[in-house]
């Protein structure tokens, strides 16, 4: 995919020359059609980036040539993008797109996005109540605002779709279960329950095709998961999956 030359007319004059410098190496590595571990390793080093950010990027850039999403890269927003978010909103939405599971919960975060959007000038109070309406932290909502104003697609609210790439070839089942369970805390929000989130994880499971683990088994690992997060981060904490 090729980046329009108008979304690179809107980044930031000094961030361009480094967005399209990544943007070339996200396109070289999105043209491979089965990309092997090595090149997995390669293409995430030429980024500066862990191999699961990069597979996240790739997937995003894939559905929307998504220049934000690369490091360093901020498209600025204008008056015409607000009004546009606010019509698509208001509007019928086509949800084809979401994973069946999400389509809920993504129409339930849009509906926040366009009560948001129909103040004409929204305070801090404003931002943090849309926020607490969809159990994110305002950095979070903030994310998910953008992301609604950039592209005015429903698979491209975060959570919205579990990500299909052909992990089978490339990860154990127990890596993609780490992978499915920290997606679940994510989407879930910070003050989620353990009920919350396992429910969350099983139809993340199901969509991909696993077998959930036992409840037994999920409460578990959120509960190694959460008291791991809080000395570090889930890419450098030992894995709770070893057992799997």
């Amino acid at each position: 995919m090729k980046m329009p030359s108008g979304e690179i007319s809107r980044i930031s004059p000094d961030k361009r020359s480094e967005v399209l410098r990544r943007a070339e190496i996200v396109r070289r590595y999105c043209a491979i059609k089965s990309p092997t571990e090595e090149d997995d390793r390669n293409f995430a080093a030429e980024l500066g980036l862990s191999t699961d950010s990069l597979f996240r990027l790739a997937a995003a850039w894939r559905r929307h040539g998504d220049i934000d999403a690369l490091q360093g890269a901020r498209v600025r927003l204008t008056d015409t993008d607000r009004t546009l978010a606010l019509e698509v909103a208001r509007g019928e939405l086509d949800m084809s797109g979401v994973t069946p599971s999400r389509r809920a919960e993504t129409l339930r975060r849009i509906d926040v996005i366009r009560r948001y959007l129909e103040i004409p000038t929204p305070s801090r109070a404003d931002r943090l109540a849309s926020a607490k309406a969809m159990d994110l932290t305002p950095e979070r909502f903030t994310r998910v605002l953008r992301a609604w104003l950039l592209h005015r697609s429903p698979e491209a609210i975060p959570g919205a779709t579990v990500p299909r790439r052909q992990w089978r070839k490339k990860l154990k089942k127990r890596e993609r279960l780490q992978q499915l369970l920290d997606l679940a805390i994510t989407s879930a929000g910070a003050s989620a329950s353990v009920v919350r989130i396992r429910e969350l994880f099983e139809e993340y499971c199901r969509d991909d095709g696993l077998e959930p683990p036992s409840q037994g088994t999920i409460y578990k690992w959120v509960r190694q998961l959460r008291s791991k997060s809080a000395q570090s981060s889930l890419e450098t904490a030992k894995s709770p999956f070893s057992g799997a």
